[in-house]
């Protein structure tokens, strides 16, 4: 486990097979995040554990606790649902904090652990696209892949669209996330066609993950 601070809050973060998670309370805490269940109950069950924290009490004595964890998607994600203002700069720390840790592992072995998730994630966010829209009709599935990659931008705070390959050299640990925005917008691009919705497909995704058109 390593501890963090931030404006003097201690962020915990505890490696996992292979992976760093954060303690779930600890960034809410941060964040002014009243109440992390809440805030937790949507996220993807791999996105959320179990973590067992070795605390010291006042009195020198060790002692176990369970605590939930978030792994780095759904750290991300936790940080975007939160209105205060200093939540950008706190992901501006997180990414210096997750480049760290890439360093301490060794860059390559990382962006190999990323990739793979991120594979599987791609395998996934096909599948919903394929399910979801004409693979015959290239339109609606290049309008999805604009609408993912102008996500991210906002997400990561960059003044550009950001494609898949920039992000993969970039922003390795965000691939996952980005995946899962694409299959999402894909999902709903097919369902307001079906329904005749007339839905604002990009201003309900940039929405849902927090940031503006």
């Amino acid at each position: 486990m390593r501890t963090e601070l931030w404006n003097g809050h201690p962020i915990r973060f505890v490696e996992r097979d292979g992976e760093w998670w954060a303690v779930a309370r600890d960034v809410c805490d941060a964040l002014e995040i009243v109440n992390p269940n809440t805030s937790l109950a949507s996220f993807p069950k791999d996105e959320i554990a179990d973590l067992r924290i070795t605390e010291v009490s006042s009195n020198g004595v060790k002692q176990k606790r369970k605590m939930i964890g978030v792994s780095e998607p759904g750290l991300y994600r936790l940080i975007f649902q939160s209105r205060k203002e200093e939540a950008e700069a706190f992901k501006t720390w997180v990414f210096g904090i997750i480049k760290s840790i890439r360093e301490a592992l060794g860059y390559e072995q990382y962006r190999a652990m990323a990739f793979t998730e991120s594979a599987k994630n791609h395998h996934l966010s096909m599948d919903a696209i394929q399910e979801a829209l004409n693979p015959q009709d290239k339109v609606p599935y290049i309008k999805a892949q604009s609408i993912a990659n102008r996500c991210m931008a906002n997400i990561l705070g960059e003044p550009k669209t950001i494609g898949k390959d920039e992000l993969k050299a970039r922003y390795p640990e965000m691939l996952p996330l980005r995946d899962e925005i694409l299959a999402e917008t894909a999902k709903l691009m097919a369902m307001s066609e079906k329904y005749g919705l007339g839905l604002s497909v990009s201003k309900a995704i940039y929405g849902k993950f927090g940031t503006a058109a």
